[in-house]
Parts: structure tokens; sequence; C-alpha cells
């Protein structure tokens, strides 16, 4: 007769097991049919050096926000990155911190030795980000090429 230590090691382990094995095989992400996006940011004119792009799912749109980088004004997504089918709100965002991020000691060491008193950092309005009204269908079919020409300037 097994004694109560092992019945509860042997329960133990299989509530592990099944856990564990719950968590194998196509998850939620998998539902969602996908497509691949690619296209051109341009800020005033200029490709958008480095970013992120984002295809936020609108209503009647099932599934997660996808995020695309954005390099040296290009995006294309892979197949990791690639945005559900159906209606986005897009919103677009620089992440050139002008060779000076604010956590780098080093890169901050340098910038103060160099008399340098102003950092050219790249920003996006937040008319074409956090307040974007851009919309974008992604198709399951294709080709789903976007491009994207914003201005730092505000419109009056």
């Amino acid at each position: 007769m097994a004694s109560k230590p092992n019945i509860y090691f042997v329960c133990l382990f299989l509530a592990a097991a099944l856990i564990f094995l719950s968590g194998c095989g196509s998850g939620p992400m998998d539902e969602y049919p996908r497509a691949d996006v690619k296209g051109v940011v341009s800020l005033d004119g200029q490709p958008l050096h480095e970013g992120v792009i984002q295809f936020v799912p609108l209503e009647g749109t099932h599934g997660p926000k996808t995020s695309v980088e954005i390099t040296d004004g290009k995006f294309a997504s892979s197949e990791t990155t690639r945005p559900v089918v159906g209606a986005h709100r897009i919103e677009i965002h620089s992440t050139d911190d002008g060779g000076y991020a604010w956590d780098d000691e080093a890169a901050l060491e340098r910038l103060k030795n160099s008399g340098v008193r102003r950092v050219n950092v790249v920003r996006v309005p937040p008319v074409f980000n956090k307040a974007s009204r851009i919309t974008k269908t992604v198709e399951a079919d294709g080709p789903n090429e976007f491009e994207f020409q914003l201005t730092s300037r505000r419109r009056r």
C-alpha cells in the first residue's frame, strides 16, 4: 500500500504534467488569420531612420496588436510580426534617440565631454502615434503595401 506522501507526489506530478501539456500545441495566436505587410515611412520628406509601426485592430477585427520595425524608412513583417487580417488603426513611433540613450552612461559622458547642448532626437508627433486616426485594412490575399508620409510641422 502506498503511503500518503507518495500519493501526494503522484498527484502533484500529474497536475504539473497536465499544466505542461496544456501549454503545447496551437494557442490563441494561431487562431487569427494573418497577412504580410510592407511599405515605407517618411518624416518631412526623409525616410524615418528607425521606428516602429503598430497595427491596432479596430472593432470587428479580432486579434492582438502587432508591431513591425522600421529601418531606413522601410518596414516588412516577418513570420512572427504579421498583423491579423482586418481593419487597423496605425500608430507610428520613432525609436531614434540621436545616439544618446538616457540610460547609457558612456553615451551621456561623451555628450557631456563634447559640449553638445542639444541632441537631435527624432520625434513623430502624437497625431501619428497615440492620437492617430490613420486606418488601413490588411487583406488576406495582399499585397498590403502601405506608404506613410508624415510631417513634424503642426497642421493648421
